[in-house]
């Protein structure tokens, strides 16, 4: 017990001497670092001049407190104004309300017109939404109501508005080239707020009667992202698409993005962020109703428009004619929104290819019309040699193989009963009989080159001639426009009768009755096609087929001879005594 006693006094003499030497350590520093002398309380600011009682009402008030800075000045309009700014072809108006844009207009050279053209979709009138609007924080809505201060100097506008813990400012300078300067700052409690800008509802002017039932009019009011130099329609409610398909992005979509914007088949609204930061496109899509085109009349389907936005806050803004070599010269990889590519390999620089060409022959010519005339008989005439050799040859082959169909018929009526347990020993048979004949049963396949070397032709032509703007407002002979559907359909029906006529003309010979009559209706199906897409590309199929006719009649003319020949030397000694068609 005096142990334990003698330890706690010893404990409780050593806390009494630490609690001294901290309190003598405190004495010791306040007297070596004494605290600075308070400042003078500073001197009252000159009272400000009151603003008028409605800009007052509109900032609500916001009591200092003791531990916080005092807030900024409110900074606002005084009233709703307009402002015009001008430059090269392009005529924009915007309001200090939000600091939108509510007109975008371009001369209407730029399509060979003289009405200029209109950016800004009239829904955006209907709604009080507009392009440049702010978007992606709480605050949008009232910053996008709420009078700017703003400041026009030449092609260049200033805005600015400020309340409470709120600054925001934006500029746009406009240039000859339709690629804008264009910046967004909103700062809140003296962070950035991460808003957004984008261009919406919709874009352009509202469809005709005549661009509804066109069907390459569909993607009005596209959204365009582009990631990594990558431009692919998006995937919209009601387009059609399919969401899973390559290529196809999602309606929300984040990454780092080259531009992003909203376009149609001729016009371009796009955004180049000027960092590179990733950022998430977001995309909402809104019902239009249209009216009736008459009383009475049954009211066309609403349209989808497409609002897109992004977060942004300096960069670059084109707004302008998708003219591909002009986009490219820009540079931001915006040739992309020129959609040029194909899903099909290798049509991309075709696209390219036929686009210079029509450009140069058209440039020449004085004619776009003759232009599409001249390169597609300038191709086909290419193509000729390859076509008629292996045309030739499979028309010989038609001949014979119709000369021996009784035998073919025989043999599969021989092993029909067999069903499936025959089949081996029927091609075995056939076989030997083609061999006897001398007939390459797949030599058919040959004749299908021609169509082949075409395909990439005609998919370029597809995407050419249905987004070109410089062909846009450029007619021939009855039509007024070469990329809008044929208003008297005369194209796509003369395109039909020139493909029946040379589809009838290489049917005559196929000995199958099916085949036949599926040479014979394609043609109806291509015609129905051409209904609905640009005059351009239905009047080059139909010269295409019209020089169809010209060289099926002289591929007919020399395989007959060919297989003439063939029956002299014995080859169709077997065939039975029948006329063949010409």
């Amino acid at each position: 017990m005096a142990q334990q006693s003698e330890s706690e006094q010893d404990q409780f003499k050593r806390l009494l001497i630490f609690f001294a030497a901290l309190i003598a350590v405190l004495l010791l520093w306040t007297k070596l670092f004494p605290p600075p002398k308070s400042a003078a309380p500073p001197a009252p600011a000159p009272a400000v001049a009151s603003a008028p009682a409605a800009a007052a009402a509109s900032v609500p008030a916001v009591a200092p407190a003791s531990s916080a800075p005092p807030a900024a000045p409110a900074i606002q309009g005084e009233k709703e104004e307009s402002y015009i700014l001008a430059a090269g072809l392009s005529t924009v108006t915007l309001s200090n309300r939000g600091a939108v844009a509510t007109s975008w207009k371009l001369d209407g050279s730029v399509e060979n017109g003289k009405t200029p053209v209109e950016l800004v979709h009239p829904f955006s009138l209907e709604q009080k939404s507009f392009p440049l609007a702010v978007g992606g924080i709480p605050e949008a809505d009232a910053l996008n109501a709420a009078l700017w201060k703003c400041a026009a100097s030449g092609p260049r506008l200033d805005c600015e508005y400020a309340a409470g813990a709120l600054r925001a400012k934006k500029s746009l300078v406009l240039h000859d080239d339709f690629l804008h300067e264009l910046s967004l700052s909103v700062i809140r409690d003296d962070a950035p707020a991460g808003a957004t800008l984008g261009w919406g509802p919709g874009f352009g002017h509202e469809l005709t009667q005549t661009e509804r039932r066109s069907r390459f009019s569909a993607t009005k009011g596209n959204s365009l992202p582009a990631g990594a130099g990558m431009a692919k329609p998006l995937s919209l409610p009601g387009k059609g698409n399919a969401t899973g398909r390559p290529g196809v992005l999602a309606a929300d979509t984040a990454g780092v993005f080259v531009w992003y914007g909203i376009d149609d088949n001729f016009y371009g609204a796009l955004f180049v962020p000027a960092d590179n930061a990733p950022r998430a496109i977001t995309i909402a899509t809104t019902e239009h109703a249209l009216p009736a085109p008459e009383p009475g009349a049954k009211a066309p389907d609403p349209e989808k428009l497409v609002t897109v936005a992004a977060p942004f806050s300096a960069g670059r803004l084109f707004v302008g004619p998708k003219r591909y070599d002009d986009l490219k010269r820009l540079g931001f990889s915006l040739q992309r929104a020129a959609e040029f590519d194909s899903v099909v390999p290798g049509v991309g620089p075709i696209t390219i290819g036929l686009y210079r060409a029509l450009l140069w022959l058209s440039a020449r010519l004085g004619s776009w019309g003759l232009a599409i005339i001249v390169l597609t008989l300038l191709f086909r005439l290419a193509l000729f040699p390859v076509t008629y050799k292996s045309m030739v040859n499979m028309r010989s082959m038609q001949v014979r193989m119709k000369a021996i169909q009784p035998k073919i018929d025989a043999v599969k009526q021989k092993f029909k009963k067999r069903g499936l347990d025959g089949m081996a020993e029927q091609n075995e048979e056939l076989n030997a009989l083609y061999k006897k004949h001398g007939i390459n049963p797949l030599g058919g396949v040959a004749g299908c080159l021609p169509l082949l070397v075409q395909m990439p032709l005609f998919f370029g032509f597809f995407k050419l001639l249905s987004k070109v703007i410089d062909m846009k407002g450029h007619g021939f002979l009855h039509v007024h426009d070469l990329t809008a559907a044929d208003p008297w359909l005369l194209f796509p029906i003369l395109s039909g009768l020139f493909q029946f006529i040379s589809s009838w003309q290489s049917s005559r010979t196929i000995a199958d009755r099916f085949q036949r009559i599926y040479f014979t209706l394609m043609p109806l199906g291509f015609a129905f096609f051409f209904l609905f897409y640009p005059a351009g590309l239905s009047l080059y199929w139909a010269v295409s087929n019209l020089f169809t006719i010209g060289q099926q009649k002289l591929i007919n003319a020399a395989g007959d001879r060919k297989a003439a020949e063939e029956k002299a030397k014995g080859k169709l000694k077997d065939a039975p005594a029948e006329k063949r068609a010409d």
